[in-house]
């Protein structure tokens, strides 16, 4: 039995991500379909590479995930299909593959040829579905393309490296009001090593990178008023390996990262080796 996954901009109101369910559906009904998500921000490839990076690992081998963000086929992107760790991904060749990758390498990668036998102006319905469900049947890549050698890549996307500085941008906000930003520890150890660390994020200063959520909580004090921490500002690796900046036990109500700190997605902040003042 095939799972197919969808990640989408449709959002809930209108029937686009019904219509390729059941389109789905139609051709395999024993299929299982996965909602990722379809609240994905209109055309927002960082916050899409971001939701489908952080999910696919959790589905088994051989899933099949259906990426409908800015998925128009143009003459600037085409649509592809690759296969990576084991799982299959359909969607246009707008740059957030190549941020799923990072630098690796896919194990497989096609551009789709088979628009000539679709006639609709719906590709996540007309090309993509066909794709998936063709793959959920046992099919090759090599059945609906042709070999490519690479991927479009959005060099605006990366963090700069410049003079031992990092400058990160957010990429995503979510449902406790954390950023979430496209610097990882790995590009962290490579350009400033292991040294103590600054962040500057909005009007605050992070001098320290906890690794759980209360890391900012001495609990050897004698007394813990957990008042005194809430509301403080943080930075962790999150569970991709992100710097991550909330506030500790933050609401709607009292504050969170977006409101206290006024990050929201594209807000650049600088890490660089904690310098005395």
């Amino acid at each position: 039995m095939a799972i197919i996954t969808l990640t989408t901009d449709y959002g809930r109101r209108d029937p686009y991500a019904a219509m390729v369910r059941g389109a789905i559906l139609s051709q395999d009904a024993q299929a299982t379909v996965i909602d990722i998500s379809h609240d994905i921000d209109p055309f927002d490839i960082a916050q899409c590479a971001y939701v489908i990076a952080s999910s696919y690992k959790s589905f088994p081998d051989g899933t099949i995930h259906i990426i409908g963000v800015d998925a128009e086929r143009t003459d600037l992107q085409d649509h592809v299909a690759m296969k990576y760790d084991q799982h299959y991904f359909i969607c246009a060749d707008n740059g957030v593959l190549s941020l799923l990758l990072r630098d690796l390498q896919p194990e497989e990668l096609v551009t789709i040829n088979i628009h000539q036998y679709i006639s609709r102006n719906f590709p996540v319905l007309d090309i993509f579905v066909n794709v998936a469900c063709l793959l959920a049947r046992g099919g090759l890549l090599t059945t609906i393309g042709r070999a490519r050698p690479g991927l479009k890549k959005l060099e605006s996307l990366e963090p700069r490296v410049t003079d031992n500085r990092i400058t990160g941008r957010v990429i995503y906000t979510d449902n406790y009001g954390n950023a979430i930003s496209n610097v990882s520890r790995q590009l962290i150890k490579d350009a400033l090593g292991s040294a103590d660390l600054t962040i500057r994020v909005g009007p605050v200063t992070i001098k320290k990178i906890v690794e759980r959520y209360s890391g900012i909580v001495n609990w050897e004090q004698s007394e813990i008023d957990m008042v005194m921490y809430e509301g403080k500002a943080f930075a962790i690796y999150n569970a991709m390996d992100l710097i991550e900046i909330g506030v500790y036990r933050g609401n709607r109500i009292t504050g969170v990262a977006t409101t206290l700190l006024g990050l929201e997605v594209n807000t650049e902040f600088v890490i660089e080796r904690t310098r005395e003042y």
